[in-house]
């Protein structure tokens, strides 16, 4: 009989050894599975913070390609404006070249009367001969 109590316990050990062992093997299971999704959240949560970076960065490059465009036309504008100015001052100085061609062919420079600015009515002002 020790012999059989001997063997219905190391049966016995053996079972709770196998019950141990299924419920360590649960709970690593369990663990892992935790540590899986812990990574994936992880990752998830990193990949989101990164594309929204990104969406937040071609946001930005967005409105800077766009105000770049802005000034882009803005330039172009001045550009064109400072042309036509550089135009009319060259229609002007030809002009006043052509006026003084002019004066010096009716007559002397020290006669001609120097002309009156738009406060013409109160001074005027003229060269006289001394």
């Amino acid at each position: 009989m020790s012999e059989r109590s001997l063997f219905d316990n190391a049966e016995q050990q053996a079972k709770d050894f196998k019950m141990q062992l299924n419920n360590v093997q649960a709970e690593r299971e369990s663990l892992d599975s935790s540590l899986n999704q812990l990574n994936e959240y992880i990752e998830f949560g990193t990949s989101n913070r990164e594309s929204d970076q990104i969406k937040y960065l071609q946001v930005q490059i967005e409105t800077m390609k766009e105000e770049n465009t802005q000034i882009d036309e803005q330039i172009v504008a001045t550009t064109d404006q400072s042309k036509e100015y550089q135009n009319q001052m060259e229609e002007l100085r030809l002009q006043l070249d052509q006026l003084e061609q002019e004066a010096k062919a009716k007559q002397p420079i020290e006669e001609v009367a120097i002309p009156a600015t738009d406060f013409g009515k109160y001074f005027y002002i003229a060269t006289s001969r001394t």
